[in-house]
């Protein structure tokens, strides 16, 4: 197998491996982000920040704001067309077999 053929097999399973882990943080950011708003609308709901309970409104609104990444950050890796996201880590994973010669090799 030629280092060319390897490089794009191992671009294909980082690409899949990518994906995967997109996909957890897409399903567990919704349940996180879905759980934090309920909380922030509900009034008698209480949250722990800086270790004192809080109903706050606007403390629980920015637990929620800031749950709201993850599910951002795993629908980008998820959802982006497998063309795009091939040329956006093409050159990072290239530079890392460059820097480390045997990055990607099995033991």
């Amino acid at each position: 197998m030629s280092p060319e053929e390897k490089f794009e097999r191992d671009v294909a399973r980082f690409t899949r491996s990518l994906r995967l882990l997109g996909g957890f943080f897409f399903a567990i950011g919704c349940y996180l982000f879905v759980y934090a708003l309920v909380t922030a609308f509900d009034p008698a709901g209480e949250m722990i920040v800086n270790h004192s309970k809080t109903t706050s409104f606007g403390t629980k609104l920015g637990v929620a704001a800031f749950s709201a990444i993850f599910p951002a950050i795993g629908a980008v890796c998820v959802f982006t067309p497998q063309a795009k996201l091939r040329r956006f880590l093409t050159p990072f994973l290239r530079q890392a077999m460059d820097a480390f010669p045997r990055f990607g090799t099995k033991k």
